[in-house]
């Protein structure tokens, strides 16, 4: 009985333990307090407390993501999941701001795109719909569930704004992208789940010695 009682612990303890790593955000430097640390960013990608009149979306700090006439900007980061678990819940914020002064014709759409392990999970079309001249949209939250490799498992988050999508971009627009607050946590298992397998654990080991003591009867 003590011994089935010690299993139970035992089994307990793991659960909670792996539960308690999938609350934790696989994110390094989420809210780029530390600069870029953690994050692989195109040369144009900085940190700032401020800029043009934007501020952080929480914090001291947040990345800006320029695009100045064709010139692109990118930023992602190389994601180990040390959990069992195969779902994640995302979350950032984000700010664009749009820049057109030109007086020539709109030549297509710009945009801001972000993948999730090469899976498009956001994907904004930007033209002059924001108004000529400068026009900020303001911050807004973005989450969404997804897939992730289990165990160790490597995954990309990126974000990738672009003023020359596949569709053809505006090179008179110019594009700012703001983010902050980028989150990444495994999914955990429900409470009932896991109450459940822990009964089932409980069961099979009480079974277990039963079926060995009555194997000891017979054979004694």
């Amino acid at each position: 009985m003590k011994k089935t009682i010690s299993i139970l612990s035992l089994a307990a303890v793991l659960i909670l333990a792996a539960s308690m790593a999938a609350q934790a955000n696989l994110i390094t430097n989420p809210g780029f307090e530390d600069g870029l640390t953690g994050w692989d960013a195109s040369f144009n990608v900085v940190t700032r407390n401020q800029h043009l009149g934007v501020l952080p979306f929480e914090g001291n700090s947040m990345a800006v993501l320029p695009i100045l006439g064709i010139l692109d900007a990118s930023m992602n980061q190389d994601i180990v999941n040390n959990t069992p678990y195969t779902l994640a819940e995302i979350s950032f914020a984000y700010n664009i701001q749009v820049l057109d002064f030109s007086i020539l014709p709109d030549f297509g759409l710009d945009s801001f795109s972000v993948l999730f392990n090469d899976d498009e999970i956001l994907s904004i079309p930007l033209d002059d719909s924001f108004g000529d001249g400068s026009s900020i949209l303001g911050w807004m939250t973005f989450s969404a569930t997804a897939s992730v490799p289990p165990m160790n498992g490597l995954f990309t988050f990126r974000f990738c704004p672009e003023n020359f999508p596949p569709g053809g971009g505006d090179p008179f627009q110019s594009l700012i992208v703001y983010l902050d607050a980028v989150s990444v946590q495994a999914v955990p298992i429900p409470p009932s789940l896991l109450i459940l397998s822990s009964g089932l654990i409980g069961i099979f080991w009480v079974k277990r010695s039963q079926l060995l003591k009555s194997f000891t009867s017979l054979n004694s």
